[in-house]
């Protein structure tokens, strides 16, 4: 009998409770709260198109999700509904970050949004095109790569990072315009056109204040001349068809090289005075790898062979 008139209490609460509320009438409290509030509710939502289905709440909601600092998309294939997100009435520039994870869409889904991106946009660049079958970072993909088309990345003058992988679609490079705030650029799974060299793109003149850069299971970067003032740290890693590499970094802290050059004979001229660590996997010829002026070198990191059991162990040495 107590356990039954404590439930009848509870529920005579609930009753009261649910008589004060916006369903029955009553004043609707959540909508009262200031936009900086509702903007910070939305966010926990996890993605952009849930923020939106928020507008069906009230007429108060209907402009509080386009006012959100990121746009979120999880498994979203239709580029043009981004672009429409991005091109929402009262939205105010900028948007700090943008993510989209899609699954094995087209180019032209993801060059539909890029370029009004570049416009408003002022922050973090996050883009994965998911492949069924083919996340494996180890997997020596023979896969043609570029088949489709290619998606032209814009330039992105107020970007502060930049992380596109593209399961192996082909992408141009823009072959003007100076990537003023950029300190992190990684491209992965990428099939880069030679139309505009990397290299060019990633040195001082148009990437002033570049920080990290990351180029890992791509294609078409046959070969990749940078010339910086601002580089800490570079990671390149299983190149297909790499062919030379040169750095002169002033600022370069660190070097990674994974199996890249291949069968191809290495080809390197590295000058990096304040290099501290060089991991260095790769295929290595005294005749053609200049090693020059890397008086801080402290940690370098070789791939040792054992030719009996065809055995691979990594070495590190540090000075």
């Amino acid at each position: 009998m107590a356990q039954s008139g404590g439930g009848g209490g509870i529920a005579a609460k609930r009753g009261k409770l649910s008589a004060s509320g916006a369903g029955a009438g009553g004043e609707d409290l959540l909508s009262a709260l200031p936009d900086d509030v509702l903007i910070l509710i939305l966010l926990r939502l996890g993605t952009t198109a849930e923020a939106a289905r928020t507008s069906a709440l009230s007429r108060r909601w209907r402009r509080v999700w386009v006012l959100l600092p990121e746009l979120r998309f999880h498994l979203f294939p239709d580029g043009h509904r981004i672009r429409k997100a991005l091109l929402a009435p009262d939205a105010p520039p900028p948007l700090h970050r943008i993510s989209v994870v899609t699954e094995d869409s087209a180019p032209d889904s993801l060059g539909a949004w890029l370029p009004d991106a570049a416009r408003r946009f002022s922050g973090d660049l996050i883009y994965h095109r998911i492949v069924p079958g083919k996340e494996d970072e180890d997997e020596d993909d023979e896969e043609e790569a570029g088949e489709g088309g290619a998606i032209q990345l814009p330039c992105f003058e107020k970007a502060t990072g930049i992380e596109i992988n593209l399961g192996f679609l082909g992408l141009n490079l823009p072959f003007t315009g100076t990537f003023a705030r950029l300190t992190e650029l990684t491209l992965h799974r990428i099939q880069l056109s030679d139309s505009c060299e990397l290299g060019d793109v990633v040195s001082t003149p148009r990437c002033p204040r570049l920080q990290k850069l990351s180029v890992r299971h791509s294609r078409g970067v046959d070969k990749l001349t940078i010339h910086s003032e601002s580089l800490l740290e570079v990671d390149l890693r299983r190149l297909k068809g790499f062919q030379h590499l040169s750095i002169s970094a002033s600022a370069l802290n660190e070097l990674n090289l994974l199996k890249c050059f291949g069968k191809n004979q290495p080809a390197a001229f590295i000058c990096a005075p304040q290099l501290e660590l060089l991991a260095l996997r790769d295929s290595y010829d005294p005749s053609s790898v200049d090693l020059r002026n890397l008086g801080q070198l402290q940690v370098l990191c070789t791939n040792f062979f054992l030719y009996i059991g065809i055995l691979t162990v990594d070495t590190t040495v540090t000075f």
